[in-house]
């Protein structure tokens, strides 16, 4: 299925009875993210976001924090994990807003890697290496998937903001303070890009 932007990979979701899905363009006015497809006989119910806006407007809070849920159990490294609710409940408590400015480095090629997971809300990245450009990512794309993995990794690409760019981030300290063991954490899939290897 299609999901996301670029060429971040994100894992297909199942909802059933009591699942939700629409909040990112009912919360931000943004484009679709996912393509929803009926696999059984379904009746949904629809609120538009003129009544949302009436209506809900107080419970922004948590719905924005049910949104941010679930981007992060759709990055492949917590949706192959099997945590309990509480606990991506509380991971997603931990993830927080960085606005990059243009120009500014997220890394550098040859030194040490940042332990973070990056999710880019607006903006774009440029990643590179001694070879030129590797792959630009955009809105709802992530990337540092890998380098939570290994304490002191040392970085192979320069990770820049193009733009000014607004990610929400969670650091590896933050995750094991939620999780205990890093290698709680599932796999991440493969770039498509083979150039990230």
């Amino acid at each position: 299925h299609d999901i996301g932007y670029g060429e971040s990979q994100y894992v297909d979701q199942m909802l059933g009875p009591g699942d939700w899905f629409g909040e990112r363009a009912l919360l931000t006015g943004e484009p679709r993210a996912a393509n929803v497809t009926a696999v059984t006989n379904c009746a949904t119910l629809c609120l538009s976001r003129e009544t949302f806006e009436k209506t809900l407007g107080p419970l922004q809070g948590l719905i924005d924090h049910a949104m941010k849920k679930r981007v992060l159990m759709g990055v492949p490294i917590f949706a192959n994990s099997h945590f309990q609710p509480y606990e991506m409940s509380r991971l997603t408590d931990q993830l927080k807003e960085y606005t990059f400015k243009k120009g500014e480095f997220l890394a550098q090629q040859g030194e040490a890697a940042p332990q973070n997971l990056y999710i880019i809300r607006t903006g774009k990245i440029v990643i590179t290496n001694d070879n030129g450009t590797i792959t630009t990512l955009n809105n709802g794309d992530y990337f540092g998937d890998k380098n939570l993995e290994v304490i002191g990794s040392i970085s192979k690409q320069t990770i820049q903001a193009e733009v000014e760019t607004t990610c929400g981030f969670i650091t590896r300290s933050a995750i094991e303070s939620v999780i205990g063991d890093i290698q709680r954490l599932g796999k991440p899939l493969p770039p498509i890009t083979s150039k990230l290897d």
